[in-house]
């Protein structure tokens, strides 16, 4: 993956990112959630403008297409797809998150720290196979969050 970011962003980014990561083992699955945050330089409203708007999430995430709106599905260009289940402009939305079986839900959250900083919450979580989780434990859930947020 190429940045344009200066190395000081990139070699901090480890410690700018907050994150947590809870499970819960069933007999053969495990319900996970992962929780991702991070502090941006902007507004509440740039933040949200830039977590909902395919031309911006292309920039920092991935292409997405499909219809951005309440009800509407979506698809990340490589990645899941999913349907939009809530939106709160400007502070959050829910949708499922559908790569494989079952489907997962994440819940976006922008909050206002300041006039100038604004936090982005991402709460990513679902029930999946054991065996999975066993293989690749947290990492079953995130490193793309991480990777997006860099």
């Amino acid at each position: 993956m190429s940045t344009d970011l200066p190395e000081p962003y990139v070699s901090g980014q480890l410690d700018n990112v907050s994150r947590s990561v809870t499970s819960e083992r069933g007999e053969s699955t495990v319900t996970s959630t992962l929780e991702i945050s991070q502090v941006f330089p902007t507004d509440a409203a740039d933040l949200w403008n830039a977590v909902t708007t395919a031309e911006r999430l292309a920039r920092w995430f991935a292409p997405v297409h499909g219809d951005l709106r309440l009800g509407g599905s979506y698809q990340v260009e490589g990645n899941a797809g999913g349907v939009i289940q809530t939106c709160e402009p400007p502070s959050r939305f829910t949708a499922t998150w559908v790569m494989g079986e079952p489907a997962s839900l994440i819940d976006v959250r922008v909050e206002p720290v300041d006039e100038h900083t604004a936090r982005l919450r991402l709460i990513h979580s679902g029930e999946g196979d054991a065996g999975f989780w066993d293989t690749y434990g947290p990492g079953a859930l995130g490193v793309g969050w991480d990777l997006g947020l860099l």
